[in-house]
């Protein structure tokens, strides 16, 4: 094949760029606060890059406010700078588009995981995406202040995925709805069960378990 038949291969990353990639990835412990935006972003980079490109920017943005940074906290902030200024065609846009697009992203995983939930159908996938839901809202506040409609759904998902949180650890299912919601679903259960109980009365005892109890009797008097 002639030179001008051969068609130029994409390069690959240096293996500098290789680390500093990696790096970007890794916050050191003294900025662990982030971690979790840094997570959302290697998430969503492939599904949504505006979504992963904030992400990133806010983990900096918030790890830039820290005082007395280290020299590996300074190394990771020049790391993912560098990524951004990379995936800067990400955004490719004025920021009021941006966080319109990013609402509407949050949103719509938050409305997912709130029908789910509702429904009785709540999973750890379900707990995942409140999660997922929240800490874009959170990344919102790149932008200032929260819309009311964010800032509602914000503090909810927080307490939902809390909520959700704790009872998978305690291995039961998750209750569907909001803490009123939960509440007023517990009080309609126990007057359902007082209304059965004055209704039909004491339950009958089996000869079974009328023999088993004559049993026990004899013995406490013996």
């Amino acid at each position: 094949a002639s030179p001008n038949q051969v068609k130029s291969l994409p390069s690959s990353p240096s293996p500098r760029a290789k680390r500093k990639t990696q790096m970007a990835s890794n916050p050191p412990a003294e900025l662990k606060k982030v971690a979790k935006y840094i997570k959302k972003a290697i998430k969503f980079e492939k599904i949504h890059p505006l979504a992963a490109y904030y992400c990133r920017l806010y983990a900096v943005s918030q790890a830039m406010k820290e005082a007395n940074k280290t020299p590996a906290a300074k190394q990771w902030i020049g790391a993912v700078l560098t990524l951004l200024e990379k995936d800067q065609k990400s955004k490719a846009m004025d920021d009021e588009d941006a966080r319109v697009r990013l609402e509407e992203f949050a949103l719509q995983i938050f409305k997912h995981a709130d029908d789910e939930d509702r429904a009785g159908n709540a999973t750890k996938n379900t707990l995942i995406a409140f999660m997922d839901a929240y800490t874009l809202m959170d990344v919102l506040h790149y932008f200032g202040e929260l819309m009311p409609e964010i800032s509602e759904k914000f503090t909810y998902a927080k307490w939902k995925s809390t909520d959700m949180a704790k009872a998978f650890s305690e291995g039961r299912k998750p209750l569907p709805g909001g803490p009123d919601e939960q509440a007023a679903a517990a009080e309609a259960s126990a007057a359902a069960f007082d209304q059965q109980l004055s209704s039909s009365g004491p339950a009958a005892m089996s000869p079974n378990e009328e023999d088993t109890l004559s049993a026990e009797l004899r013995q406490l008097r013996c």
